[in-house]
């Protein structure tokens, strides 16, 4: 019988022998090591890949830079507190008004840290600047044995976001004065400030200029309290 020419395969670097040689079947070392080089650059590059394809998360505060120290001794001291906050926003992601009724919860876009805190932070820093010849600060920054000499505390009712349009920020503050019983003052305003652009970014400007208008109203406010009469209460109530 006419034997039969023996098969080799190249590509896969697998040699099928000459049976009448006597040679069996045997992969190429070689071949081996050039095959796992090959799986490994192309297991790096689908996570290289992979890793280029997420989204890169953006992080965002209220907070600008530190107000100047009071000119001189501190005549007199005020705690900022952000008393509550609607559910809705409390939380690390930045939510956007879509319109009838529903909201857009953006994953990529969070906040650094509590929006809570940072409100009230922001606020405090405000009101500073407005307050040259004051102390001001938050009361969760207040040292042991603080005793302020007024407290401010802020009720967020609306804190509403719409991209590329404008923030609706709708504040109520109270504030009490030490050793005083009855509420010396109460006010609510309600702010709207244009986005320059449809950045988020634009957003958390428009937000930081709308708090800051509440705070230097709350700032006018607390001189009409020191510089009122002796013994009234309920200055600048609505």
């Amino acid at each position: 019988m006419k034997s039969v020419a023996p098969l080799t395969i190249r590509n896969a670097e697998y040699v099928v022998g000459d049976a009448d040689r006597g040679v069996n079947a045997a992969p190429r070392a070689g071949g081996l090591r050039r095959a796992g080089a090959v799986g490994l650059a192309a297991l790096a590059a689908l996570v290289i890949a992979g890793c280029a394809s997420s989204p890169k998360s953006s992080f965002y505060t209220l907070s600008g830079d530190a107000p100047p120290a009071p000119i001189g001794a501190p005549r007199y001291s005020v705690a900022v507190m952000v008393a509550s906050i609607p559910d809705s926003i409390d939380r690390p992601q930045v939510v956007l008004r879509t319109g009838n009724g529903r909201v857009e919860i953006r994953e990529e876009q969070r906040w650094a840290g509590s929006l809570k805190d940072d409100i009230g932070q922001t606020f405090a820093d405000d009101l500073a600047r407005a307050l040259p010849d004051a102390s001001v600060y938050t009361q969760n920054r207040a040292g042991a044995g603080s005793d302020p000499t007024y407290r401010l505390a802020i009720g967020v009712q609306r804190f509403d976001s719409v991209l590329g349009q404008r923030v609706d920020v709708d504040l109520q503050w109270t504030l009490t004065e030490k050793g005083q019983a009855r509420l010396q003052c109460r006010q609510a305003a309600s702010v709207r400030v244009a986005a320059a652009t449809d950045e988020v970014e634009a957003l958390v400007a428009a937000h930081r200029q709308a708090i800051e208008q509440v705070a230097e109203r709350a700032a006018a406010a607390i001189v009409d309290v020191r510089t009122a009469p002796a013994g009234m209460t309920g200055l600048c109530a609505s």
